[in-house]
């Protein structure tokens, strides 16, 4: 009797679990539905609805290891870049603060695909607070093949058809944030660009020539 008692309390435990298991999934996977929904909605309030649940994800860290979340972040960084919504010859997808935030949250997340994801922002997308941000979000991962990195940071700056003081200010804050995390360490091409920053004749205003100026002092200090 006893040993009856135990085996149905054993099996009810059991399906409990499965249940709570099969539960859990679903409901992950209904969310990850929602978002992707409102990601594809052609209303920007909706879109950037879904960027806030998927913000809540990278926090909880539910987005890590989430292939369709990175798949959603890719498809909105591209908004009109390549994903082109046209209505009478007008584009109707371009919302940048959508692209922006996608690209911060891409470097959040961190993986290989989204370093992969950034580098095709940095080579493509004309608007400079989006490229700005996706330079922050390659220099704030520590990605193992650093002149890669070099290369797409530099690519990004040197592309730029007019100088641009938030882009270059931007640029020389990743240069900032790598030599804090790797050293001295950067490609000659980098030191280049925040040499040519620096000069008075560079055709940025006063504040970014000082921030490049600060930044070179700082890594002379340390080679010495």
């Amino acid at each position: 009797m006893v040993l009856g008692v135990l085996l149905l309390c054993q099996s009810l435990a059991a399906q409990e679990t499965e249940h709570t298991i099969e539960e859990m999934y679903l409901q992950g996977d209904i969310r990850t539905m929602m978002v992707r929904a409102e990601a594809e909605s052609s209303d920007r309030d909706l879109k950037m609805s879904a960027l806030e649940e998927i913000a809540d994800m990278v926090e909880d860290g539910s987005a890590a290891d989430n292939a369709p979340i990175v798949d959603i972040l890719s498809y909105l960084a591209a908004e009109s870049v390549s994903n082109i919504a046209r209505e009478q010859g007008r584009v109707l997808n371009d919302y940048p603060e959508v692209r922006r935030e996608s690209v911060r949250l891409l470097g959040l997340i961190g993986t290989d695909r989204a370093v992969h994801e950034l580098e095709k922002v940095l080579l493509r997308d004309p608007e400079p607070m989006v490229t700005s941000e996706a330079i922050l979000a390659i220099a704030s991962i520590d990605i193992e093949n650093r002149a890669l990195r070099d290369r797409l940071i530099f690519e990004a700056i040197h592309r730029q058809t007019a100088q641009d003081n938030l882009l270059a200010s931007t640029f020389l804050r990743s240069v900032e944030m790598i030599v804090q995390r790797d050293g001295n360490e950067i490609s000659p091409s980098i030191l280049a660009e925040v040499v040519r920053i620096a000069e008075g004749h560079s055709g940025y205003n006063r504040a970014v020539r000082k921030q490049a100026s600060g930044l070179l002092r700082n890594l002379q200090d340390l080679q010495s």
